[in-house]
């Protein structure tokens, strides 16, 4: 298992969603989350970052950093969350890309960390599968329960509080965009093409023109609004 970056979306525009509408099998929507890029590592080998970050069995708490600005750097997470990614005895030499809510989201939301994506598990490399496999091979790794967003037509996957997926739907992108905005812990929308492949780095996260964020909020801040 080496160190690999995963891809970020490329940027468009509210006014591009009725294309995406009309391509709906071909996509999957997803609350685009007002945080900070995270990697998870589990790596009983200790190669994969400074061996002092360690914490519970094995685990590493990872930012997105790229190699040439320092990174990666270790994540404060709270114990909660150490918790339970400990209580989910991932496969040794495995990496999972996800989003930490803290600092921007004080009052909004608790802190706690969002499931994007499998980089790794159990050693094998799952960045060449596409988007739509590796789903389901997160989603059934680990003991998720699902939840209908009152008032909101997205499905959310649950470990528990502090751990669990961003709220997705597979139609009415548009809609999803506009409902959305009720949330005041997310940002905007990342539409993720069910058969795109992780565009990978050992440098830095490349945009992948098959992952879009369509945002309503925005800025040095993260909190403007998006003038569309």
């Amino acid at each position: 298992m080496d160190l690999i970056y995963p891809h970020k979306p490329r940027e468009q525009y509210k006014k591009d969603l009725p294309t995406f509408d009309a391509e709906a099998n071909e996509w999957e929507g997803t609350l685009k989350e007002d945080g900070w890029r995270l990697l998870i590592a589990k790596d009983s080998k200790h190669q994969i970052a400074d061996p002092s970050w360690v914490k519970g069995n094995n685990l590493f708490f990872l930012s997105r950093r790229g190699q040439d600005k320092g990174g990666p750097t270790q994540i404060p997470v709270s114990k909660e969350i150490i918790d339970t990614v400990d209580s989910l005895n991932m496969p040794d030499q495995s990496i999972l890309d996800c989003e930490w809510m803290a600092r921007r989201t004080i009052g909004e939301i608790p802190e706690c960390v969002f499931l994007l994506d499998c980089l790794w598990l159990d050693d094998v490399w799952q960045g060449d599968n596409p988007y739509i496999d590796r789903k389901n091979t997160l989603l059934g790794a680990f003991p998720f329960s699902i939840t209908q967003e009152p008032d909101f037509f997205g499905t959310t996957f649950s470990i528990n509080e502090f751990v669990r997926t961003p709220t997705r739907t597979h139609e009415r992108f548009s809609d999803f965009f506009v409902k959305g905005q009720n949330f005041e812990h997310a940002e905007g929308i990342v539409l993720k093409h069910l058969q795109s492949k992780i565009v990978g780095s050992r440098k830095e996260c490349q945009k992948s023109a098959l992952w879009v964020k369509i945002k309503w909020r925005s800025g040095c801040s993260g909190r403007e609004e998006v003038k569309f």
